[in-house]
């Protein structure tokens, strides 16, 4: 049995794993559309090798875990990058939560007193 990284040619990260059904399926170095076959070893952690291995020149190299969920790999030269439009809107949706569940305390017919509306305010 095998077991096929299929690498990104942009940036050598490894999008998926595979364990074909078929040993002959996939040949080291075949063209896949946007992803490039690597052969790896059958008893490889898939996890681990795609958290920490990136292809670069021919070869195998390791690279500094995923500093957050919003980061994304650009390859060797730039390295790991922090993408902010999933983080931003996660700010956007959180304050908005925050607006909806504070916004009562304003309203002309609040049962708060002034001083209460003062400090939500």
């Amino acid at each position: 049995m095998i077991k096929v990284a299929m690498v990104k040619k942009d940036t050598g990260e490894i999008q998926t794993i595979v364990c074909p059904s078929v040993d002959n399926l996939y040949t080291d170095g075949q063209d896949c559309g946007e992803v490039v076959a690597r052969l790896i070893p059958f008893d490889t952690d898939a996890m681990e090798e795609m958290n920490l291995r990136y292809w670069y020149h021919g070869a195998w190299l390791t690279r500094e875990p995923r500093p957050s969920r919003y980061s994304e790999w650009q390859g060797h030269d730039i390295g790991w990058v922090t993408v902010t439009e999933e983080l931003d809107s996660q700010i956007r949706n959180q304050r908005g939560i925050l607006l909806i569940n504070s916004d009562w305390t304003q309203a002309v017919d609040s049962p708060l007193s002034d001083s209460d509306k003062a400090l939500w305010a």
